[in-house]
């Protein structure tokens, strides 16, 4: 399997927003862009750090990078050949 290459950055602040709303807005974002497109997501729930690393296991995209040290936290995700849609079912690649 030959590794994807990002082609596009999305970027999602959910500053302010708590668990559940980080994951859910950035799997909509991630539902919306097409596999190897890069989403960058800034939280400050703490809940993000755990949340977002089992949404991406769960889902099958990849965390790049992550800086988790201290809010704003931030987190590089490359969106996967699989995906889940809106309706939260699991979807092919576009």
């Amino acid at each position: 399997m030959t590794a994807l290459k990002p082609t596009n950055h999305h970027f999602l602040d959910t500053t302010g927003l708590l668990c559940p709303l980080p994951v859910l807005k950035a799997r909509k974002a991630l539902s919306q862009m097409r596999p190897g497109e890069t989403l960058i997501l800034i939280a400050t729930d703490p809940m993000a750090r755990l949340d977002v690393a089992h949404m991406c296991a769960e889902d099958g995209h990849q965390i790049e990078e992550q800086k988790t040290d201290e809010p704003p936290f931030q987190f590089t995700i490359t969106r996967g050949q699989m995906g889940v849609s809106e309706n939260g079912e699991t979807e092919n690649s576009l």
